[in-house]
């Protein structure tokens, strides 16, 4: 089998420091390569959004052409506004992942230049389509997506980039990791006591401790004692996984806890109480008291659940039954 991972075109795969969707890719072309798949990554940079969305532009064309002359079995598209390129293309079966954090609210469709994404997502009836979360499936096929080419696949993470510590340095302390937005409200949450920020944009925020390289995430997540995401929306938080996978618990709230299950690791915040402090402090402190008691157990629980060896075999018997 042969296989092309086809990459947003914004910054480099494997990336220097953030980007989850370009992390998801490199996990998923090493996941690949293991199991003996030759497989590329398609990662044609681009100048601007507009040679994305306009299928006569130069960079569509040519991008179509290098995929047609690869002559792959399987063409993957980790990058939805690429979905106008899918008829032609002349690989026999393509699948398609969107990681919109807001695919089951339609209140956000029209601003954010998704509802023609989305359309084609419920009218698709030939390639797969792959979709993180089960909130989004249900909401899918709700509108009418067809189920036999709806498959709910979610994000996997490495097991083994991430150093694991059983006595963490900052055991006492809550890391918020991620690209500094609005929509994950580290305004609000950098007053917090015993809570660091990390990442880009963020320096004139409280408690703000920089931005991390790709290595830093690999080799220091693990000295905290637990994360905080609370975020307005997201499609599979990979950040969450990767703190589970480093032995870290995960105070989140609903919109971030995708894919999660029940544990006393795993604290769910009520989306309506995200601007209570008081409470999301309290949350905090509980959950990390709970969790620096359970580090081993928490990081079986990731490898278990989210490691690469289950969902790749997920993964090839998608592909392999359509």
């Amino acid at each position: 089998m042969k296989v092309a991972l086809l990459g947003p075109g914004i910054i480099s795969i494997p990336p220097p420091g953030w980007g989850a969707v370009e992390i998801l890719i490199w996990d998923y072309y090493n996941a690949l390569k293991y199991q003996g798949i030759q497989v590329n990554i398609i990662n044609k940079i681009r100048k601007n959004s507009y040679e994305q969305s306009n299928l006569n532009s130069v960079y569509c064309r040519e991008l179509i052409d290098e995929i047609n002359n690869g002559k792959y079995d399987f063409v993957h598209i980790h990058y939805d506004c690429l979905f106008h390129i899918i008829p032609f293309l002349s690989c026999k079966t393509i699948g398609f992942t969107s990681h919109y954090p807001y695919i089951n609210d339609k209140n956000y469709h029209s601003q954010d230049g998704f509802t023609n994404i989305f359309d084609f997502m419920v009218s698709n009836k030939t390639s797969i389509n792959f979709v993180l979360a089960k909130k989004d499936y249900q909401y899918l096929l709700e509108e009418g997506a067809i189920e036999n080419k709806l498959y709910l696949l979610e994000n996997g993470v490495s097991t083994e980039n991430f150093e694991f510590s059983n006595n963490p340095m900052n055991k006492s302390r809550t890391i918020y990791l991620g690209k500094i937005s609005d929509r994950k409200g580290q305004h609000k949450y950098c007053k917090l006591e015993n809570i660091d920020i990390v990442g880009p944009g963020g320096n004139i925020l409280l408690n703000w401790k920089g931005e991390w390289t790709r290595e830093d995430v690999y080799s220091k997540l693990s000295q905290y004692g637990n994360l905080l995401l609370l975020s307005k929306g997201e499609a599979d938080p990979l950040v969450v996984k990767e703190a589970l996978m480093c032995g870290l618990g995960v105070v989140v709230n609903e919109s971030s806890a995708k894919n999660l299950s029940q544990e006393k690791f795993i604290t769910i915040i009520n989306d309506n109480n995200m601007d209570d402090l008081l409470m999301v402090q309290e949350a905090i402190e509980y959950n990390r008291k709970i969790s620096i008691t359970m580090r081993e157990e928490i990081r079986k629980y990731a490898e278990s659940k989210f490691g690469w060896n289950n969902i790749i075999k997920k993964y090839l018997k998608i592909i392999n039954n359509n």
